[in-house]
Order: structure tokens, then sequence, then C-alpha cells
């Protein structure tokens, strides 16, 4: 097991290997009734000493995730009957050999390509009432008709019209940039790990929101970084605290998702834009501004990007357009200026050579017609309509041990209870509901009295039936402790 310690850092190694076991046994690297490395196996490996390794396992069992067996060893703990684990097998082997993974929790807690009846777990919107299915048949069409789609490779940076296309569009928005400056992307989750790959080493500082996106977390956290969580509040990220924190320890990266934040759904104020970008300068690190989801805000105006207020680059801006327009050809875009655009462009030259031809025409030929204003107010008032229907719903069939707020942007409510969530999910499976546990959103798995709710992908006649079902058990799981069976 590779577990990257920072010795330097202000958590102690043994709370460091505790919450590296636990982000494992979470993702489903270590499965219920596994045996974990001997005491001795891994403190060699790590370079620590067996007392910190005991130490650490005795945090591990103390959360419910394992339990010691005297003279056995140490045993992910079980969450549902199972049989028990095989003494041996084939790949046996593969235990020793080093990796390089770290923390990959966000896959593992989102269920793909199954058909559930209520897919709450999904931060997408709905394919039969607002997607434009026509418009993307008639696009992808298009693309089609010109053979070299298929028989070439595209730039790394992206195809050219559509980069063009996109920098007359941000341009209009007020963001600085020329083609030579943006680069495609697939999707923004790529655009995050190519930051990640370029910026983030082991011990560099990330600061993150708290919560946050948990698959920006498993990226930075894959790299080795140590991310330090900052709260916030309503105007968004706690300047105070972040200043006090820089002066302490200065980051090399900060992420944030200004506008419908993953997984609030708040939107950070102007002033706090302003702010951060002024920190951003003063100590020269980057800001990683997450726009998933700005043609989707429920308020009159939202704020200007913290990108088109940078003068000096310090800001790297990922859009995504997945969620919004065509979720399965997965297009995205980074701006950024100066020689980080060019390291950041290489890097996405040996990840993947380049984003798919065909993916990046069809989208270019559905900007032509969707990308307008009228096609965002369209869905922007249907969204609206379902956000309000959700709020009053969760009021009708809510208990009070659930609050929450209804979301400025984007398609998640944030819901806070007094239920235990990991037993809540198993409960809900059976019933085809999904939603998103709040322990993945924060750096050391903490928030598990918050689940994140994505209704813009369950269609309107769904909801009802679906949000009820919630909340019916929610209170059946009520405030009873959830014990799981152990190593017999």
């Amino acid at each position: 097991m590779h577990i990257s310690l920072d010795k330097t850092g202000k958590e102690s190694l043994t709370v460091q290997i505790a919450q590296a076991v636990i982000e494992r046994i979470s993702s489903g690297m270590y499965e219920a009734g596994e045996l974990l490395p001997s005491v001795r196996k891994l403190a060699k490996e790590i370079g620590v000493s067996v007392l910190t390794v005991i130490r650490a396992y005795k945090i591990v069992e103390e959360k419910g995730y394992a339990v010691t067996l005297h003279g056995k060893g140490t045993y992910v703990r079980r969450l549902e009957k199972a049989a028990p684990p095989a003494a041996s097998h084939d790949y046996e082997w593969q235990e020793s050999y080093y990796d390089y993974v770290g923390r990959s929790i966000f896959g593992q807690q989102t269920p793909r390509g199954s058909r559930l009846l209520f897919p709450f777990h999904s931060a997408t919107l709905s394919k039969e009432e607002h997607l434009p299915f026509e418009a993307l048949q008639k696009a992808t069409a298009l693309a089609a008709r010109d053979p070299h789609t298929f028989a070439e490779y595209s730039s790394p940076l992206g195809d050219l019209p559509l980069r063009e296309h996109l920098t007359h569009a941000f341009q209009q928005r007020g963001i600085r940039v020329t083609e030579s400056e943006l680069m495609v992307t697939t999707g923004c989750q790529q655009g995050i790990d190519l930051v990640a790959r370029t910026f983030a080493g082991p011990g560099d500082i990330v600061m993150v929101e708290s919560p946050t996106y948990p698959a920006a977390l498993d990226a930075f956290r894959s790299r080795g970084a140590t991310i330090l969580p900052i709260p916030c509040d309503s105007s968004g990220i706690r300047i105070d605290l972040l200043t006090r924190m820089f002066d302490q320890r200065p980051p090399k990266l900060i992420y944030v998702i200004p506008t419908g934040q993953n997984p609030t759904g708040k939107i950070m104020s102007e002033q706090t834009r302003r702010s951060l970008l002024a920190l951003a300068e003063s100590f020269h690190c980057l800001i990683v501004e997450d726009d998933p989801w700005s043609e989707l805000h429920y308020t009159a105006t939202i704020p200007p990007s913290i990108c088109s207020m940078d003068q000096n680059g310090h800001v790297i801006y990922l859009k995504g357009y997945s969620k919004v327009i065509a979720p399965g050809l997965r297009i995205g875009c980074l701006v950024a200026r100066g020689s980080v655009f060019l390291r950041l462009a290489n890097v996405k030259a040996i990840a993947d050579l380049a984003t798919p031809l065909f993916n990046q025409r069809s989208f270019y030929h559905l900007l032509q017609t969707v990308s307008d204003e009228r096609y965002f107010e369209s869905v922007r008032a249907k969204m609206k309509r379902k956000k309000e229907r959700v709020d009053k719903l969760l009021r009708q069939h809510g208990g009070a041990s659930l609050t929450w707020e209804a979301p400025q942007a984007g398609p998640n409510f944030w819901l806070q209870t007094s239920a235990n969530t990991e037993a809540l999910s198993l409960l809900a499976k059976p019933h085809g509901l999904s939603f998103l546990p709040g322990a993945a959103c924060f750096t050391d798995l903490s928030g598990g009295g918050h689940i994140r709710i994505g209704f813009g992908s369950v269609p309107d006649d769904k909801l009802e039936e679906g949000i009820a079902l919630l909340c019916r058990l929610i209170e059946k799981q009520g405030k009873e402790l959830y014990e799981p069976d152990v190593l017999s």
C-alpha cells in the first residue's frame, strides 16, 4: 500500500495513515472481510515505526471501518452480510505491487449505466425534459458527413473552429482570451486532472472550499498534494480564514466553484471573488475556477467570473458544457495564460493526444443552434420551477430532522439529516433510489450527516414519488446507529 506522507504537515503521521486507509476502504479498494497489510509490512513500506501504524489502525477500527482479531490481523469491517473471504487467490501477489492511486472515492459513489427509478446521485439534466435531442441528432449527422471527422486527430488543443467559437463566446462575457489560450478538454474533469498532473505534487498545498466536488479531491489527492479545507459562508469561501491560512501555509493552488457550488448550490459574491484574486496575486499562486453551471442560475444576475477580473495569469478557468447541453459528448474547455497554458498543453498532449474529433465537431454544429441565450433562458425557467417544486416537496414530506437551503444555481440540493447516510444508501438501493453521500465531499470524509440530491436528472413525473420515498427512508433510518456486522 503506497501512502504519501507529509512529515512537515499539520496532521500527525498517525492521522494521515488512518485517513489514507479509510479512504481506500470507502472507495472499494479493500473489500469487506479483506485482511489489511500487517503493521510490520505497512510500517516498512512507508517508512514509519510499527507503533505509528498500530495507532493508525486503532483509529480506523474506532471509526468502524475495521476490526482486529487477536493473532489473525486487522480486517475490513462488513457493512452487510457476505461470504467469508477466500484464504488465497491467483492475484495475491498484486497486494504488494506499488501504486500511486491515492484517494478514489467519487467513482465508487456514483452508479454508471444503471437504470435507476430515482437517480438523485446525478448532477445532470433530465434527458427527456431538458436536453436538445433533435438538435443533437442533426449536429451529429452533419459531423458524420465529413469522413475526415473519423480519419484524423484534431490538434491537442482542440479543433480550431470550435475553439474560435468558444473564444468569441467568452469575449462576449468579458473574459479576455484568444484561441491560443483555450484548449478543448473531455469535460471539466479532464481539466481538473490536467491541473493536478501539472502543478500538484507531494506536499504541495491545495486549498478547497469545504464541502466541495469529490472528484476534484480525488484528483489532487492522487498526486500526493496536501488538501486544506476552508469553510464557506453565505458569500462563499471564508476570506478571513483563507487569509490566515495563506500566512501560515501559502498554497500552490486554490480550487473553487463560484457559481452553483458543488454540492451546496451557492453563488460566491463578487466581493469574495475579488478578494480571492487579490490574495492569489499577493502570494503568486493559481486559482482553479471550475464553472459547470453559470448558465443555470436562479437569481436575476450572477457576478462576473474570476477569470474575467484576472489581468496577470493567476486563474485557470474550466468551463463545462456536458451538464447543460450534451453529457454524452463530454466537451469542456480550459482557459489559461502565459507559460501556465503552455505547460498544461504539454500535459494534455501526453494525456490523450486529442479530444475525439467527432465529438468536437458534433458539439460545434450543436452550438450553432442551442448556445444562444434563448436556449439557456428556457432551461433556466424549467429548472427554476423544478427547484421550487422540490423545495415544496421536501417541506411537505421531510421531517424535523431534515434541513436544507434551496440552491442559487445548479441542479443540487444539499440536505442535512441526523440519519446515518451510509446505512440510508444501502436502504435506498433496493428501491432504485440513489444519492451522493455527503462524506465524499469532505477531505476527511466527515460529512456523514449530509447527502446531495440532484433534482435535474429525475423526470418531473417521478419527482414527488422519489422525494416522498427518500423522506420515508430517512425517517425509517432515523437516529438509529448503524452497527455493521463484523467477522465471526
